[in-house]
C-alpha cells in the first residue's frame, strides 16, 4: 500500500518492489519497520553503529529470500548480558489483531460502518500517520488477491490490512486456511526479493529466480499441490485415534 492510503497500482507516489534502496519510498511506514534495507542498523555496540548492506544468506534472519526481517529486533550490545538487549516484552496477545478481528467480523455480517472502522482499523492507521479508511470511498485496486470467489470492497482491504499489520507474526496460516484461500497459491510457490537491485545480487546467485527476476528460495520443493479435498483439515494424532474409540479420522486422512 502507497503511504497516502491508495493501492500502488492506483497512487501516483513513487516506489519499487524491484530494488530494495527504494522499495520503501513512498509506502506504508510499516513496510520500513518489517524488512531491513540499506542503511537500517544491525547492531550498537562499544559506540560503533553496523549498518546492513546486503542480505547475509547465511544468517537464519534473513533465510533464502532476500529479505531480512527487522520487525521487533534489538540493536542494542549489552555486554553484561553478552548479547543484545533483552527488553522486548514477549508478546501474547496483541491489541492490533484484536481491533482487526472485529473489523472483519463487522465486515463478514455486512453490519460495519465508518463508526466501527474509526474505532478498529483507522485507530492502526492513526498510529503511523497513514490515511484511515472512508467505507463510502474505497478505491477498487486492480490487483486485489484472487481467492477463488469475490468480496466486498472493504472485506478486500480488511484482508489487506491483516497482512499489512501482522506480517511476519505467525498468522498467514490460520487466515488462508480461515478464508478458504487456497487458489492464491495453489500451483504456485513463493518469491523472494528481485535478484538484479545492485543490493541482492552483491552476493552470488545461488536461487533460481522466475521470468520476471524474482527469487524462487522453495524452488527444491516446486509449486504448491493443496488438496482441497483434506488439506482444510489435519490428520488427527493416532494416539487419540487409540485413546477414544468415538474417534474418527478426518476425512482424507485414513
Amino acid at each position: 500500500m502507497a503511504a497516502d492510503g491508495l493501492p500502488t497500482a492506483v497512487s501516483t507516489l513513487d516506489g519499487s518492489n524491484t530494488d530494495l534502496n527504494t522499495i520503501e519510498i513512498g509506502r506504508d511506514p510499516r513496510l520500513a519497520a518489517l524488512i531491513m534495507v540499506p542503511g537500517d542498523v544491525v547492531e550498537v555496540r562499544d559506540g560503533v553503529t553496523t549498518v546492513w548492506e546486503y542480505p547475509d544468506w547465511t544468517d537464519a534472519n534473513t533465510g533464502n529470500t532476500g529479505y531480512e526481517s527487522q520487525k521487533y529486533r534489538n540493536v542494542d550490545y549489552n555486554a553484561d548480558f553478552n548479547d543484545f538487549t533483552e527488553n522486548t516484552s514477549r508478546i501474547i496477545m496483541r491489541y492490533a489483531e484484536a481491533l482487526l478481528i472485529f473489523a472483519e467480523a463487522k465486515a463478514e455480517l455486512g453490519t460495519i460502518t465508518q463508526a466501527d472502522l474509526n474505532r478498529s482499523i483507522n485507530l492502526l492507521r492513526d498510529r503511523v500517520n497513514m490515511p484511515g479508511i472512508n467505507l463510502g470511498a474505497i478505491i477498487p485496486d486492480p490487483n486485489w488477491p484472487n481467492y477463488g470467489y469475490t468480496l466486498t470492497p472493504i472485506l478486500y482491504e480488511i484482508r489487506r490490512e491483516r497482512s499489512l499489520e501482522l506480517m511476519a507474526e505467525g498468522f498467514r496460516t490460520d487466515d488462508l486456511n480461515r478464508w478458504r484461500a487456497h487458489t492464491l497459491f495453489d500451483n504456485d510457490q513463493p518469491r523472494g526479493a528481485f535478484y538484479n537491485d545492485g543490493v541482492v545480487n552483491t552476493l552470488p546467485l545461488t536461487t533460481p529466480v522466475d521470468a520476471d527476476g524474482f527469487l524462487l528460495p522453495f524452488s527444491n520443493f516446486g509449486n504448491f499441490n493443496f488438496d482441497e479435498s483434506k488439506a482444510y483439515l489435519n490428520p488427527l494424532p493416532l494416539d487419540q485415534l487409540q485413546l477414544n474409540p468415538n474417534l474418527t479420522q478426518n476425512p482424507g486422512w485414513e
